[in-house]
């Protein structure tokens, strides 16, 4: 057989040469790509004077019963950036926007909403990836794996 599934091939930034699904009536694939515009494995670690992203002020506190408060996520790269948000409690905690983009040595504001409910140590976590100029979508790099990065912002509920 010489097809592949619409979902892979269509993935993005990935492009498909060559594949076959089956081998004497067994289950087994081949895939070759040849081009990704991310790289297939996610970079290892950077240190942290070597950090892309910071979040300004490093760290946030809310009332238990609830509050608001923006912070500013800080790029020192001279590449466009991709950023995913995550936090440690989504029953408590909503950031708008979720997914984004920050132009090279720029900053883009997070807002965050924090919901009543119990005292707790949270955090919030921005992956990030560098990406082409030319990208319109900010989830792409992360469907890719191409997440070369994050920093934590502490939050605190009393």
């Amino acid at each position: 057989s010489r097809s592949i599934h619409p979902s892979f091939a269509s993935s993005p930034g990935i492009k498909v040469i060559d594949s076959s699904f089956s081998i004497h009536s067994q289950p087994s694939f081949f895939i070759r790509v040849v081009s990704s515009r991310y790289p297939l494995h996610p970079s290892p670690p950077l240190p942290l004077s070597k950090m892309s992203l910071n979040i300004d002020p490093a760290e946030t506190s809310f009332p238990a019963t609830g509050g608001s408060a923006t912070v500013k996520i800080v790029s020192s790269s001279e590449s466009k950036l991709a950023f995913k948000v995550k936090t440690s409690n989504n029953q408590c905690y909503r950031v708008k926007p979720v997914f984004g983009f920050i132009e090279p040595k720029a900053d883009a504001p997070l807002e965050i909403m924090r919901v009543d409910g119990p005292p707790k140590d949270d955090k919030l976590v921005v992956q990030w990836a560098e990406v082409p100029a030319e990208e319109t979508d900010p989830k792409a790099p992360f469907a890719a794996g191409a997440q070369q990065g994050e920093v934590i912002l502490p939050m605190k509920a009393a």
